[in-house]
């Protein structure tokens, strides 16, 4: 038997003399056939001969070696954290593990989110237990309860207890119905990844989640789980391709079970689950999360019946606005996460529905109104249990002010006799009075829309004589065309144009424009081109990942866009535009959860400004009917989801449905039919509502809710513009001269600031030539070899290089867009300072650093010069081909004349240090007159202030002493915080309101 090699044994075997060390040699007793020679030296391959170890002299180290690690292995384990129990997220594989069971996560750390605490047991209880069958907390991970707020706590614990059944016994499911912007995607997120990693059995609750949203926000929801939970787990995210291709990743998707599936999440869109749902109906699902719900509010629609089949007990929908139209679709909600727990659809009409409705009419009896409270009271408590909704009011700790607008609008006169004309001449008219709607009736309702628009957007309707518009095309002007907008024969679009140049030009806001009608989309984009706005287009023919680029694009700081125009349909729902704090809906939809969606783009969490919603309404027209009947459904909402039991009826149903009127009296007609006083008081009503928009950042534009605004042109009936004593008829006058304005306009000549600025850049480009000419020169005189005197102009102009690149950058931050005048004067400075150390450096290195620094600053300077002329501090936009043409020949002149002159001066002085000296002295006066070009603009040193705002349109003045009468006084400067834009009709001016005057 063989023997052990260690080196003890053998050790002791050598020195008892053993000889089994010895060479060892194979000995057979029997002979066999072959090579003598060959049996003789054969050696088994199953014996190997044992080899004389001549590695004595290594015992010593050896044995020290096998002490030492002895001595590690001898002392026990020790947990160097007092009271650390170790990871217990991550389990080995082998044998299952002793002992009592733990949490997955510390329910006493700081902080901890516990959703279930097991009972506290006896110690005689806990001796007789099972103790590997004790339940245990369950946790949320640390590193998603550290960021959730306590309004998000709450609602975890609340969707986990729902998910659960601890809230209703055999109920599974909960409805997140949290206003836009409280964090609910973090919630359901929160949630998913708890039910994926514990449960009080110590094991996970489900195995696998799918998550169902718009197309459009499967890849937001891709991100915001890779956001949260990192690499810990990687959804499924499917979004187009070919039906093969889908439906191969959702059988691999199903076909996992088990306590820890790879993918355990798949994220899917409402389209793609409908198309597949054969595929994903085989197996079970632990959860199920619907974004925006309330797209199931019919339960006869597909999509809602492939959803309803799934075998998924856990059902959790996320809808900020559970009710949109009626209290049916609500039960639809709520009958698809609970199942039976308001009855069938006929028993939900017949207990619920028909009272509660019944008693909020304004014409309900006492009777039947105490009867609807009831019900609904008995319809709250039913349906709280399995609903949470907290309002955005919680958002203002964490977020700035919100200003929410309604601004209406006077429709212009070729709007009015266009609208008069369709409500007289269309039949489809008649047939909705009498309550008879058809699709006809319909396509009327989208006409008058689109009219309160823009009389453009039914131009061809016009052009073909469709009904109702029959010798419609006689009102419009002559010579009238579509290619380009014309603002002054739209109200709202007056007020628009309005609001943007005022945005434009007194602040760094981004606006987001919103519209039901892509055609009004494309009128934003000719507006935009005619006054040289950047934007970008979102509607629904750009694809999913195309606007998820263009929305981080347009949310970072340094991107230049102003505008981000939005379809609201196609874009209302989950996207995050913080990049802009101004919104504008330009038109309102029946349903106001689309109003609401589109609304909740900018204020939202990351938003750092004070956030200003304008909702434009024409004043009198079906879009306030829209209006009001988006107040009925609200209130509704209000009653049933917020609990808000003293909403007021402020409508009829009768009176909702005197949709084609038009009521050219009333400055709003929402207003006039408030039944509630608390709420008319509230109200502030101006005619001339649209002036108050001059001081957009220090008040309400238009107090709260409802502001009449009357921007108003008039024109003859053949299209020429004459004269008005009122505000309107200068408006006009005023818009035809923005088309008409001159190439070239030598009235900037009489402007202070733009003279300084001529005169900067006169002195600026006297000083800027020396040390290209003269640095090699200056160089030799001060002992520098001309060789390496050469390389200085090397350096500079890889210095000139950098800082173009640098200013650009530089220009672009949203802190420095209102200073851009300031950095030049930084700059112009420095170069100053720098031409003075050429005449004081006598060594290489020196001149090589302001060689450099010179260049550096003369590429700024290079950079900006022409452009600022743009800024509105100077000339503005409008006339730069003006301001450019006078300023270049100027500025020409003086590089002809300045090498020359400094020529002359070296010649005559002997020393070349006097170009330099004489080139900071030219610098020096060039900054001195660039520092003078702001404050002559704000007319601190003339005395007079621009004749021209901002947008570069003649403003109207307005006399005090002559305001109440409406003369118009043409012969003073304009103010530039008043535009032509937004010129009311003085016959409506508020005679009681002496703050709302315009001074002059």
């Amino acid at each position: 038997m063989r023997r052990s090699l260690a080196p003890s044994q053998v050790a002791k075997r050598k020195q008892g003399g053993d000889d089994e060390d010895e060479e060892w040699t194979c000995q057979t007793e029997k002979k066999r056939k072959g090579d003598k020679e060959t049996r003789e030296n054969h050696i088994s391959p199953y014996r190997k001969p044992l080899t004389q170890l001549n590695t004595r002299l290594t015992y010593t180290d050896g044995d020290k070696h096998e002490a030492f690690i002895r001595s590690i292995l001898s002392k026990p384990f020790k947990i160097p954290i007092p009271n650390y129990t170790g990871s217990l997220g991550i389990r080995a594989l082998g044998l299952k593990r002793a002992g009592v069971r733990k949490a997955l996560h510390d329910p006493f750390a700081e902080d901890a989110l516990v959703l279930h605490e097991p009972p506290t047991l006896t110690a005689h209880d806990l001796i007789k237990a099972d103790k590997e069958k004790l339940p245990v907390h369950v946790v949320v991970d640390p590193v998603l309860g550290k960021v959730l707020r306590p309004h998000q706590r709450e609602g975890v614990k609340f969707l986990w207890e729902c998910v659960t059944g601890r809230r209703i016994p055999g109920s599974y499911g909960c409805i997140m119905a949290d206003e836009m912007g409280l964090g609910k995607t973090l919630q359901c997120i929160t949630l998913m990844w708890t039910l994926l990693r514990q449960s009080p059995d110590a094991k996970p609750e489900i195995d696998k989640a799918i998550v169902v949203s718009p197309s459009s926000l499967v890849r937001n929801w891709y991100n915001e789980v890779g956001k949260w939970l990192g690499g810990r787990v990687t959804p499924v995210a499917i979004d187009g391709g070919s039906k093969d291709d889908i439906d191969r990743q959702l059988v691999n998707f199903m076909s996992q079970y088990g306590l820890r599936v790879p993918t355990p999440i798949l994220i899917i869109s409402y389209e793609t689950f409908r198309l597949h749902a054969d595929v994903l109906h085989k197996g079970k699902v632990g959860l199920v999360i619907c974004d925006e719900g309330h797209r199931l509010k019919n339960s006869d629609n597909q999509t809602y019946q492939a959803l309803n089949a799934m075998s998924a007990q856990r059902r959790v929908l996320i809808s900020g606005t559970p009710i949109q139209n009626d209290l049916l679709e609500y039960f639809s909600l709520v009958h698809f996460v609970n199942a039976g727990i308001l009855g069938t659809a006929q028993e939900f009409k017949k207990r619920f529905e028909l009272p509660i409705l019944k008693g909020r009419d304004a014409a309900a009896s006492d009777r039947d109104r105490q009867a609807g409270e009831e019900k609904l009271k008995e319809l709250i408590s039913i349906v709280n249990r399995c609903l949470i909704r907290r309002t955005s009011d919680i958002l203002s700790k964490y977020l700035p002010v919100k200003i929410e607008q309604v601004v209406c609008c006077r429709l212009t006169p070729l709007q009015t006799e266009l609208y008069k004309l369709f409500l007289k001449q269309a039949k489809p008219v008649e047939s909705l009075q009498q309550g008879k709607i058809s699709v006809s009736s319909l396509s009327s309702i989208t006409s008058l829309k689109k009219l309160c628009n823009h009389p453009a957007l039914i131009h061809e309707k016009c052009v073909q004589g469709e009904e109702g518009f029959e010798g419609a095309l006689d009102l419009f002007p002559p010579g009238y065309s579509t290619k380009s907008v014309e603002p002054q024969l739209s109200g709202k679009m007056l007020v628009l144009d309005y609001i943007l140049a005022m945005t434009r030009s007194t602040s760094s806001d981004k606006v987001v424009l919103g519209s039901n009608y892509t055609q009004t989309l494309d009128l934003f984009e000719k507006l935009c081109r005619s006054r040289r706005y950047l934007y970008v287009r979102l509607d629904g023919t750009m694809s999913i990942k195309k606007r998820a680029k263009i929305v981080e694009k347009f949310n970072s700081p340094s991107n230049p866009e102003f505008i981000f125009m939005l379809s609201s349909k196609a874009g209302g729902c989950g996207l995050n535009l913080i990049g802009a704090n101004r919104l504008v809906m330009f038109d309102p939809d029946w349903n106001p959860a689309n109003d609401e969606q589109a609304m909740a783009r900018v204020w939202r969490d990351g938003q750092k400004k004070t956030c200003y919603i304008y909702r434009l309404l024409s004043t009198g027209t079906i879009e306030e009917k829209i209006l009001q009947r988006q107040a009925h459904k609200k209130a509704l909402s209000s009653c049933v989801v917020d609990e808000e039991q003293d909403v007021e009826r402020h409508f009829s149903l009768g009176e909702l449905r005197e949709l084609f009127t038009l009521n050219e009296e009333t400055s709003s007609d929402t207003h006039d039919n408030l039944d509630n006083e608390l709420t008319r008081s509230s109200v502030s009503t101006r005619d001339s509502g649209v002036q108050s928009l001059n001081d957009t950042e220090d008040k309400t534009l238009l107090q709260k809710h409802v502001e009449s605004g009357g921007a108003e042109v008039k024109r003859s009936e053949t299209g020429e513009e004459k004269k008005n004593e009122g505000a309107e008829g200068q408006c006009a006058k005023d818009e035809a001269k923005v088309s008409a304005k001159k190439l070239l306009d030598f009235s900037i000549l009489r402007e202070c600031n733009f003279i300084f600025y001529c005169m900067f850049g006169l002195f600026a480009t006297l000083g800027f030539f020396a040390p290209q000419l003269y640095i090699i020169e200056l160089s030799v005189s001060r002992g520098v070899g001309r060789d390496r005197a050469t390389y200085m102009l090397s350096t500079m102009a890889v210095a000139e290089i950098m800082g173009r690149f640098s200013i650009g950058w530089i220009m672009s931050r949203d802190k420095l867009r209102k200073r851009k005048l300031h950095v030049l004067l930084v700059c112009v400075i420095a170069m100053t300072a720098d031409l003075v150390g050429f005449t004081l450096v006598r060594e290489f290195y020196g001149l090589a650093v302001c060689c450099a620094l010179y260049g550096f600053f003369m590429g700024t300077l290079a950079c900006t010069h022409i452009p600022l002329l743009a800024e509105d501090d100077v000339v503005g936009i409008e006339r730069m081909s003006s301001a450019a043409g006078v300023y270049v020949f100027i500025h020409s002149f003086a590089g002809l004349a300045g090498p020359p002159l400094g020529g002359v001066l070296v010649d005559v002085t002997q020393n070349y240090g006097s170009a330099f000296y004489s080139c900071a002295a030219g610098m020096a006066l060039s900054a001195v007159f660039l520092g003078l070009v702001k404050p002559a603009k704000k007319g601190l040193i003339c005395g007079k202030r621009s004749s021209r705002d901002n947008t570069g349109v003649l403003n109207p003045q307005w006399d005090e002493s002559k305001e109440q009468s409406g003369e118009h006084q043409q012969d003073k400067a304009p103010s530039p915080h008043n535009s032509s834009q937004a010129v009311a009709n003085s016959d409506h001016m508020d005679a009681t309101g002496d703050e709302e005057k315009i001074i002059s």
